[in-house]
């Protein structure tokens, strides 16, 4: 099915705009903006931790490892990130603008590091991980940023967000936005960890994955 996981959120939301946008393709044109639009940047900011998560792996890497080698590997991610989206954005990422969103990009992923090193210990199980996933006769794909596995087994959804963000919107209506993304990852993590997946997913469950994805709000 089209469109992923944003099918539910849409059709949640509205079903005529679910049809329209998803089955029709029906949708705004885009407005030319200079620099990289928040889209640019989110694909920037997931792109970096990906590669970067793929080189620490793990809570125990993260508060181990010395400040100079950590600037290293976030110099490497954030040049990985550049180079990669700059394939399809060659005119804009260019000279002094790609130094100016190197220097954003590092200082971001050093202030969300921190954040990291707050947690109770984790290891790295999946990043930016593809999932078919099939509910009610749907076939859909999805994309869940990062996995954590913690100390008891444990499996946490991250959901990466580098505007500000707040748990309200989940709880004033469990059937749009954010929650309807995460009901289906939360159904393929349990599915994989032998968990029974309407324990997962019940609305209100202390233990669904959908409260555990903890806000994050970085510095622009």
């Amino acid at each position: 099915m089209k469109g992923g996981t944003r099918l539910f959120q849409y059709q949640a939301a509205c079903p005529f705009r679910a049809f329209a946008t998803l089955r029709l393709d029906a949708r705004a044109p885009e407005e030319p903006e200079p620099g990289l639009d928040a889209k640019a940047r989110g694909m920037l900011l997931h792109s970096a931790l990906e590669a970067l998560w793929n080189t620490l792996g793990s809570h125990a890497a993260l508060c181990a490892i010395a400040e100079d080698t950590l600037m290293e590997a976030i110099s490497a991610a954030v040049h990985a990130a550049l180079e990669e989206l700059a394939r399809d954005r060659s005119q804009t990422l260019t000279g002094r603008f790609r130094e100016i969103e190197a220097k954003r990009l590092t200082r971001l992923l050093r202030a969300w590091l921190e954040e990291e090193k707050a947690r109770a210990p984790f290891k790295v199980v999946a990043a930016e991980q593809k999932t078919t996933i099939k509910l009610g006769g749907l076939v859909v794909e999805g994309r869940m940023d990062r996995v954590d596995e913690l100390k008891d087994g444990t499996r946490v959804i991250l959901d990466y967000k580098s505007g500000k963000t707040s748990t309200k919107s989940w709880r004033a209506n469990a059937r749009t936005n954010r929650n309807c993304r995460s009901m289906p990852s939360t159904c393929a993590s349990a599915s994989r960890s032998r968990r029974r997946c309407s324990r997962n997913c019940a609305p209100g469950n202390s233990h669904s994955m959908a409260s555990q994805r903890a806000p994050v709000s970085h510095p622009r």
